[in-house]
């Protein structure tokens, strides 16, 4: 999120930056031409009519008097631009005076037209006139070549900066301290010595996804389906559980066992990994948070989150593997769900897990039926 708001930010300022030249020499132009043709009596005449209609329209009459006599000219100026300028004083004057109000909104309008007829000044501005020692047109000229050549620059160095910044997040490789029954592991320098797996249960990279397992089950789902018919420590429901149950009103015809953690019969990292792997507890997880530093990145073109060791600065990875529930696949490629081999006490059809997207990593509980990825540990 916050790679885009500066991706999108760069490409503001640089097309702001070329779409509009300060130094703009049609601009300057403009201004210059300004300063030569207004007529000082025609902008006298225009300041005098917004406190003294009636003289004003005493003072203009006389040029079109002698346009009357030269019928060369509208009035008596040699540029077209002033030609315009006293037909505008002149009907609005004449508005002002029959109805005492002004009418030079509608009236500039006609500027528009008047610049298309006239190209040695742009449309300028009224309401006192265009004072000679301060010219200012209405618009800004747009240089549309340079637009283009900001359109394109700004695409260019977004692209550039979209490659780095993600070549910044992607893991090219894993750190691998040795194996054990022929799956590698990573020491971290762990207060506790836990070694931590490079693959997930049923991967052969530490990229792939690999299996999902039901809390407390050693093998996937027949058929992909992971709900509480299927489930294999309950009757149907989460209220009728048969085994690592605390509490009688979740047992099954009122039954517990007060098991608090996966036995190793039920755990799918023994059971396929062998002995000496398990699946962590939620203290195993809780030290892995406190002693690493972890991120959003991708490997070989997989999203998920890499944690790195503030002890050793060894890393490991975790895909974002999504979850199964029922026969569907969900939130893969946004989500990672992660079992821990530890029980939730107050709900125990549920267990802990861990679970990630792009912007942070938490440790949750969820029902034990639903099928999550398994990250095996083991000791020194």
């Amino acid at each position: 999120m916050k790679r885009c708001c500066w991706i999108g930010i760069l490409v503001w300022l640089v097309m702001a930056a070329c779409a509009r030249p300060d130094n703009d020499p049609v601009e300057t132009r403009f201004i210059a031409s300004l300063t030569n043709i207004v007529s000082p009596e025609l902008s006298a005449i225009d300041s005098l009519m917004w406190h003294q209609p009636d003289s004003a329209l005493a003072c203009l009459i006389p040029y079109f008097d002698t346009c009357c006599r030269d019928a060369k000219f509208c009035v008596s100026t040699t540029t077209t631009f002033n030609r315009h300028y006293a037909n505008l004083l002149l009907s609005e004057l004449l508005y002002k005076n029959d109805y005492a109000q002004t009418n030079r909104p509608t009236l500039l309008q006609a500027v528009h037209y008047f610049d298309s007829l006239v190209r040695e000044a742009p449309p300028f501005k009224g309401g006192g006139g265009i004072k000679k020692d301060n010219p200012t047109p209405i618009h800004k000229p747009i240089n549309k070549k340079a637009l283009w050549i900001g359109l394109g620059i700004a695409a260019a160095v977004a692209v550039a900066l979209f490659f780095v910044l993600t070549r910044l997040d992607s893991v090219k490789t894993v750190d691998v301290t040795g194996s054990a029954n022929g799956h590698y592991y990573v020491d971290l320098g762990l207060p506790s010595g836990t070694l931590w797996a490079t693959c997930n249960i049923g991967a052969n990279n530490p990229e792939d996804y690999g299996n999902y397992y039901a809390w407390g089950e050693t093998k996937p789902q027949p058929g992909t389906t992971y709900n509480w018919s299927s489930y294999k420590y309950a009757k149907g429901n989460n209220d009728k559980l048969t085994k690592y149950c605390n509490k009688s009103d979740y047992g099954n015809n009122g039954f517990t066992d007060y098991l608090p953690a996966l036995q190793s019969i039920d755990d799918p990292s023994v059971a396929n990994w062998g002995n000496g792997w398990r699946t962590p507890s939620k203290s195993q997880w809780d030290e892995l948070f406190a002693n690493t530093t972890n991120k959003w990145a991708t490997k070989n073109g997989v999203k998920g989150r890499l944690f790195t060791s503030k002890k050793n600065g060894k890393s490991f990875f975790l895909p974002s593997a999504g979850n199964r529930r029922d026969s569907e696949l969900s939130y893969d490629g946004s989500y990672g769900y992660y079992w821990t081999c530890s029980l939730n006490s107050d709900y125990p059809y549920g267990a802990w897990n861990i679970y990630f997207n792009s912007d942070y990593c938490r440790v949750n509980y969820d029902n034990r039926s639903r099928g999550f990825s398994v990250r095996p540990v083991r000791e020194k």
